[in-house]
């Protein structure tokens, strides 16, 4: 039996596997997670039943097929959606990356395709502590809890680095995830994993809206007011609310010491380069 204990925003989970083909898919999504030994408020299992794979969690069924692939997708999905329901309201999520250097953290809310994964893999390959690429975990006392699922971009090859340039140096190690579209057919996604995980909470001292764009100045650092970030910050929350809460909730978990500013690129390597100086700006 193949198990896993993490824990993520102070929420214990772990996952018991009989089945080898889910547990090899399984290892590198939750490697990146730092041990608990507490006991679980979220425990998942995956088991065969009548010739199919259930997963499930306590008692509830949440996902029945055939592929091993699948029941892991699966599994993916509910781990985030019910970790959010577990942390809410203590901990609010943003759509953002988030990198450390040192004490501080820098959040990087961003839309698809804007560049805030590969603004992420060029800190990671820089040598910061990675915190998370897709959901950024807001504390209320303005810090920013890890949530380390691995980088992934539904492509084998990164748009901005090389494989060869992502694994020297050992900063990211790669695994191989394959599942089954609705159509059946298989989709494979490379997974890469940080070797420097920030395991602990991290003070927020810049939010950079990033924005790749080829004509764009190598890193072209704008800095903005606290206000005109914080009207764009709720369109980037995993969150249900009213626009005045959303501004209240942000508001009172970023420090005041926060700066922000926007982040036009053209190169991740430069752009990084020019945050990471800002960072060490006050150290």
């Amino acid at each position: 039996m193949w198990h896993r204990a993490f824990r993520v925003g102070g929420v214990g989970v772990a996952v018991d596997c009989a089945l080898p083909a889910c547990s090899a898919m399984l290892e590198p999504l939750c490697r990146l997670y730092g041990d608990c030994a507490q006991a679980p408020a979220l425990h998942f299992w995956i088991r065969p039943h009548d010739g199919q794979i259930r997963l499930g969690l306590h008692e509830e069924i949440l996902w029945q097929g055939v592929d091993a692939g699948e029941i892991v997708a699966g599994f993916e999905v509910h781990l985030y959606r019910r970790l959010l329901a577990a942390m809410t309201p203590g901990v609010i999520s943003l759509h953002a990356g988030s990198v450390a250097v040192g004490s501080k953290a820098c959040l990087l809310p961003a839309d698809s395709g804007c560049g805030k994964s590969s603004l992420v893999t060029a800190a990671v390959l820089d040598g910061g502590a990675y915190l998370s690429d897709e959901f950024a975990l807001l504390s209320t006392d303005g810090r920013v809890l890890p949530f380390p699922r691995p980088l992934q971009w539904g492509k084998l090859r990164h748009p901005a680095f090389r494989h060869a340039e992502m694994l020297a140096g050992g900063r990211l190690a790669k695994a191989m995830f394959r599942f089954p579209d609705r159509h059946g057919k298989t989709i494979a996604n490379l997974l890469w994993l940080p070797t420097h995980v920030r395991h602990a909470p991290t003070d927020v001292a810049i939010v950079a809206l990033p924005h790749y764009r080829r004509d764009a100045r190598d890193a072209e650092i704008v800095p903005i007011r606290r206000g005109e970030a914080l009207m764009e910050l709720p369109r980037h929350l995993h969150h249900q609310m009213s626009p005045a809460a959303m501004l209240r909730e942000l508001n009172a978990r970023l420090p005041a010491t926060t700066r922000f500013c926007r982040l036009p690129f053209s190169d991740a390597r430069a752009a990084w380069r020019a945050l990471k100086a800002l960072l060490t700006a006050d150290a």
